[in-house]
């Protein structure tokens, strides 16, 4: 820090400001794809739990004797199991997951649940490896 000639005031020089913006850029770099990571972590946990509500309500539906079973799709808004996905916006989060929604299938005989992911206004599942995101 140098001192003014001309009234005496201190001040930092020109080169001090440029080594504090390196040394704060330097650092938001390094910083940067640690945040996007974690970002991502966190919209895997997002969607895991999501497709745990599903099976949970899925659960509601098999202790239920009266219901059917067959394919449901989970509707996050209302935390219930729908028949038809046609009004179910798409929730997924996750890179393998975004904008599809939880289907569940409830097998008649075993009344096993399983959960995939579906995209949202259609039938249609996501390819093989990719049906679930829960661990």
């Amino acid at each position: 820090m140098l001192k003014n000639k001309v009234n005496g005031k201190k001040g930092f020089t020109l080169a001090e400001l440029l080594i504090v913006v390196a040394i704060i850029g330097i650092l938001v770099a390094i910083s940067f794809p640690i945040f996007t990571s974690q970002l991502e972590k966190s919209r895997l946990a997002t969607d895991q739990a999501n497709e745990k509500a599903a099976k949970s309500a899925a659960a509601v539906l098999v202790l239920d004797e009266t219901t059917e079973t067959g394919e449901f799709y989970y509707n996050i808004i209302t935390g219930k199991l729908e028949d038809k996905n046609t009004n179910i916006a798409g929730y997924g989060k996750s890179k393998n997951c975004k904008g599809k929604i939880v289907k569940v299938t409830i097998d008649s005989n075993t009344k096993e649940i399983k959960t995939s992911w579906a995209t949202a206004g259609t039938t249609a599942t996501t390819p093989s490896g990719t049906d679930s995101v829960l661990p």
